[in-house]
């Protein structure tokens, strides 16, 4: 892994990290993957770096990515998109185990057959008569 471009964010307290990783013979490695690498590279705690995505090159065993290295996970949290982070770690750790407790929802009734669906000695159910006040 090489890094291309580093730039520190005062504004918003993160470096800004553009990276190029050779995956020769190989799939283009996840963000998992890129993270550990990047981590180990950077020195940097794995909870704190945040991949935006890693963009392959077309017949080049070469891939370009985008990360962002926080100082403080809350800021993290407050500044990146929801989907961004879901996308790095997962659901959160409560939100999972809820999930799991949570017992199957009851399978809905089978829809009753539609009237195309009837067969030809079928007879069609009458309408209810509406009853007239006097």
């Amino acid at each position: 892994m090489e890094i291309v471009e580093r730039k520190h964010n005062p504004l918003l307290e993160r470096d800004e990290i553009r990276f190029e990783i050779s995956h020769e013979g190989g799939a283009t490695p996840n963000l998992a993957e890129a993270r550990r690498v990047l981590c180990a590279k950077l020195n940097a705690k794995p909870e704190l770096v945040v991949i935006e995505g890693i963009y392959s090159h077309y017949g080049s065993p070469t891939s370009r990515g985008f990360a962002r290295v926080y100082k403080d996970p809350s800021r993290l949290r407050s500044i990146e998109a929801k989907k961004v982070i879901k996308k790095n770690f997962g659901a959160p750790e409560e939100k999972r185990a809820e999930g799991e407790a949570q017992e199957p929802k009851e399978a809905k009734e089978p829809k009753k057959p539609s009237k195309a669906a009837k067969g030809p000695g079928e007879k069609e159910p009458k309408p209810k008569e509406s009853k007239e006040k006097a």
